[in-house]
């Protein structure tokens, strides 16, 4: 099978101090990268051949990589393990693989690294497309050299179910001291358009892979294990997040041509898991919007589901009850009034979050007293974690005497409090008057529905007494 730019040419790539055997032109409409993806917009890729930048940008398009911050790439930066571990993980799931929750493989070295790359080195151990360095260590901060690459991108496409050449010589040179997996799995790639040499004659096994160089290896791979690069991709902006946090799913529908398209109703649910027949149970501690876990009619194409924008984009929120969990948020389009089904539905695009407990607080001003008549302020205060929680509802209620005489709802300001005004009964008489007893209670309305449903919605109550 080819690569996605048809048959290998030698070119040198620009601004580097070696040639590889880089790609040919070529476009077909069913690539894996065709020529009219949009461009990652990377501020650092300039000085590199078309065929890297065009690699970088399908590899961003898939979500396998999102650079090194706000628009650098640093393609000249040598890959990590670390990182190799994301991109492998994240390719897997764009060839449509369904990634184990993340389990401990008994690597120590490893707990200093961020989630998501703690996460990807156990998924990718688990389905064996990469092991350690030893029993018990990764080695995540070892830069990766081609010869390793060449032995993981070997064993997902095997995964993928691609038929993989028998890995007899193609003639490069310098695999001698190579292990026979290394040789089979360098000569295998070579032979499916996935790598070149350094040369005709050589591999340079050892010679560590920067990040251009990666993008190649792993672009030729989409396409060569037939990635589809259209429909819905999801993204979140955290795969784990406290219990109390925001997390921005953003979702791109394209067309049939890999353009943006506009006006298409998308679904998005939060479900802890499917059903056993692939329909949806949308989790009740969950939220999308400020509503409950699905989008307008839960797990239904409907009128009311919002609508991909002129990029083909759409934007919801994510919410969650201050509670553990793992949930899967799903994002799908289809005909009006089609119900979710896994089985059913073509295009959909999942991702998994992970969110923490958060302790939360709830204080109510202290009981207070005030003269018949004096204008009082009650104020709430919420927290979570140790933070201030903004844009909440905060339901107050008066009662006096048995009767509410208010009802209020206050959404927090950005330092987490809520507050009610108001003025208390008239001076009965000019003489001495029983004081007047008013019960304040106040709730956090974290579902929205005006009820206290108790646990995390949490309350409080405080008194005020009028007097003369």
């Amino acid at each position: 099978m080819k690569s996605k730019w048809g048959r290998l040419i030698l070119v040198p790539v620009m601004a580097l101090g070696v040639g590889i055997l880089a790609p040919g032109s070529g476009h077909a409409a069913t690539e894996a990268c065709p020529s009219d993806l949009a461009s990652a917009g990377f501020a650092d890729v300039d000085g590199l051949s078309e065929e890297s930048t065009s690699a970088i940008d399908c590899v961003a398009h898939y979500n396998i990589t999102t650079g090194t911050g706000f628009l650098p790439y640093s393609p000249h930066v040598a890959v990590p393990r670390w990182q190799m571990a994301i991109f492998l993980a994240r390719s897997a799931q764009a060839l449509g693989f369904s990634l184990p929750a993340p389990t401990p493989q008994g690597f120590t070295d490893v707990a200093g690294l961020e989630p998501a790359a703690q996460i990807a080195i156990n998924q990718i151990t688990e389905i064996g497309l990469a092991s350690g360095t030893s029993r018990t260590t990764f080695s995540p901060h070892q830069t990766m050299p081609r010869w390793q690459m060449a032995i993981f991108i070997s064993r997902l496409l095997d995964r993928a179910g691609i038929e993989m050449p028998a890995g007899h010589d193609y003639g490069f040179t310098d695999l001698s001291n190579l292990s026979a997996e290394a040789t089979t799995a360098i000569n295998q790639i070579a032979k499916l358009g996935v790598a070149s040499g350094t040369s005709p004659t050589t591999f340079s096994p050892h010679q560590t892979m920067p990040r251009w160089q990666m993008a190649i290896f792993l672009a030729n791979a989409l396409q060569a294990a037939g990635a589809d690069p259209y429909g819905v991709k999801l993204t979140l902006s955290a795969n784990s997040a406290p219990a109390n946090g925001l997390v921005v799913a953003t979702i791109r529908i394209t067309g049939s041509e890999g353009k943006p398209l506009a006006g298409q109703l998308v679904d998005v649910f939060v479900a802890s898991s499917l059903k056993s027949d692939g329909t949806c149970a949308v989790d009740t501690d969950a939220s999308v919007d400020g509503g409950d876990a699905g989008s307008s009619v839960d797990c239904e194409i409907d009128w009311a589901d919002p609508k991909s924008d002129s990029e083909g984009k759409v934007t919801v929120l994510l919410t969650h009850e201050l509670i553990a969990e793992k949930d899967h948020v799903y994002a799908w389009i289809g005909p009006l009034g089609q119900v979710f089904d896994a089985d059913v539905v073509d295009d959909f695009s999942t991702a998994s979050i992970a969110w923490s407990a958060v302790a939360g607080t709830f204080h109510l001003t202290p009981p207070q007293s005030a003269g018949f008549g004096d204008v009082i302020t009650v104020t709430a205060s919420l927290t979570a974690g140790g933070s201030p929680v903004w844009g909440e509802r905060i339901h107050f209620a008066v009662d006096r005497g048995g009767a509410q005489i208010l009802a209020q709802a206050v959404f927090t300001a950005a330092d987490g409090t809520a507050s009610i005004i108001y003025a208390g009964p008239g001076d009965p008489t000019a003489g001495d008057d029983p004081p007047v007893l008013d019960m304040v209670l106040a709730f956090w309305d974290r579902d929205g529905d005006g009820l206290d449903d108790g646990g995390v919605e949490l309350d409080a109550a405080t008194t005020v007494t009028w007097d003369d």
